[in-house]
């Protein structure tokens, strides 16, 4: 029975992985259409100190670099092989986006959560009882 549970559980990890990988790529893709359309400029990694230079950071993260006396952000995509490149402006209105999604998804899910409670999806007891 052990030997059956575990490998069920392995056979349900490898399953899933394909599943994060997506869930990743989307969120990937969601994150660099909102930093274009903030404002950030595509940047390749098309010699080889580009490519040098995008290994260093730390893959699909915002990074805060100063030069002189203004501000970069950078966002490395090293699977697309470029770097998204904003100053202040453009970070600015990227956060403006991200705030206006996490409010988007706030009002999603609390009209989902109401309109579960309106049709009764909140009593477990209609599933039968030992829930």
């Amino acid at each position: 029975m052990k030997k059956i549970l575990l490998t069920a559980t392995v056979i349900g990890l490898i399953a899933a992985f394909p599943a994060c990988s997506a869930l990743n790529e989307m969120q990937s893709s969601q994150m660099e259409q909102t930093l274009s359309a903030s404002g950030f400029k595509v940047v390749p990694a098309n010699t080889p100190e580009r490519a040098a230079s995008l290994a260093q950071l730390q893959p699909y993260q915002m990074h805060r670099k100063a030069k002189g006396s203004t501000v970069y952000y950078l966002y490395p995509d090293p699977k697309q092989r470029v770097l998204f490149v904003g100053n202040q402006a453009q970070y600015n209105a990227y956060q403006g986006y991200t705030t206006q999604q996490q409010i988007a998804d706030d009002n999603l899910l609390a009209g989902d959560m109401y309109a579960a409670d309106s049709m009764g999806w909140s009593d477990w007891n209609i599933w039968g009882a030992g829930w």
